[in-house]
């Protein structure tokens, strides 16, 4: 072995990986200043191993200047062998990802990053069986089952047989007293209202929705949902054909809190599922045409469409919105596609 001086570049790999995979603690911030300081009497060594590739260091112990530790230490009769302690290190290669069929996690992030990792049902379901569920996984594992939906193979496996998610229904009921982060709720729902969606049929008992309704019901009076979770829980009830009362109208004052940070896509949504359900709120439409008047040139032809569907639908009358509509309908007429254009002359000709 050969000490080798660290350069730059390999300090700010060493800082992003320990960073990225959460394996840094109080002495790697402790070598990360004694590389920038270049102390002399720095304790710590940086060593290159060619053979393995990999960084190692050590920390060095003074048998001859003992720290403040061993004073005390032989006062009170406990002096310690500094001579059998082991060395600190840190490989970069075999800690920066775990092993996949290492399933004794240290903590939930590990489990989260496999959860992402699986690249197909069989390999989430194995990973779900063999590991400690918290109801901090639930969205993750839904959200990653939404997203092998649009595989057709994997797809094809669900529609034939949709008893596979039957484990992940088990897991959301015997998750259902802990599970209330809004965030969570939100991806949670609207991933199973995708799944449902491809699918074309529904697959989910009804008492997941019915959990996932009272919980976000609940969450509701006393936490805050953001405009993008409220647009996923309204668009996934209305995509699942879910009319609840109680659900669209505490969600009517969730949204009216955060009407200034809805984008485009949330606005649209928002309408669109209130519109489906046959939930009128005047005074939400209302605060929604605003909005949606001073961001109308991020709207995309599609969402421009669901949002002027939804006011005719609801037979909610907005001249200003459809008046500024038309101009931006045929400013970009070659954009929109025959559904679209035979929902927009639906709903001028409603309205």
């Amino acid at each position: 072995k050969q000490i080798t001086p660290i350069t730059t570049m390999q300090l700010f790999q060493l800082l992003v990986l320990l960073v990225a995979t959460s394996n840094y603690h109080s002495q790697h911030c402790n070598l990360i200043h004694a590389f920038i300081t270049h102390h002399p009497k720095s304790k710590y060594r940086f060593e290159c191993d060619k053979e393995q590739r990999r960084y190692v260091y050590t920390k060095e112990v003074n048998q001859h200047q003992p720290s403040k530790y061993n004073k005390e230490n032989r006062e009170d009769g406990k002096e310690k062998n500094w001579k059998n302690r082991k060395n600190n290190s840190f490989d970069v290669q075999n800690k920066t990802r775990p092993s996949r069929n290492n399933f004794q996690r240290s903590n939930g992030n590990d489990i989260i990053q496999e959860i992402r990792n699986c690249k197909n049902f069989n390999e989430l379901l194995q990973l779900q069986n063999q590991t400690e569920t918290r109801h901090v996984h639930l969205s993750f594992y839904w959200n990653q089952a939404s997203r092998f939906m649009y595989d057709e193979l994997e797809g094809r496996k669900i529609q034939n047989n949709p008893e596979i998610l039957k484990p992940l229904v088990k897991m959301t009921l015997d998750c259902s007293n802990e599970f209330y982060n809004p965030r969570s709720l939100a991806v949670t729902t609207h991933a199973i209202a995708k799944i449902s969606s491809r699918i074309r049929k529904p697959i989910i008992d009804d008492s997941v929705w019915q959990v996932l309704e009272g919980n976000i019901v609940e969450a509701a009076k006393t936490k805050k949902f953001d405009s993008k979770s409220c647009a996923n829980i309204l668009w996934a009830f209305a995509k699942s054909n879910r009319k609840s009362d109680e659900l669209f109208g505490i969600m009517e004052s969730q949204v009216l809190s955060n009407i200034n940070t809805c984008n485009s896509q949330a606005l649209a949504n928002t309408i669109w599922a209130y519109a489906k359900v046959g939930y009128s709120s005047p005074k939400l439409f209302d605060a929604i045409s605003n909005e949606a008047m001073k961001k109308l040139d991020s709207f995309n032809s599609q969402e421009i469409a669901n949002t002027i569907w939804g006011y005719a639908k609801v037979k909610h009358s907005s001249p200003e919105l459809f008046d500024t509509v038309s101009q931006k309908v045929m400013e970009r007429l070659d954009t929109f596609n025959n559904k679209e254009l035979s929902n927009i002359v639906w709903a001028y000709a409603t309205l």
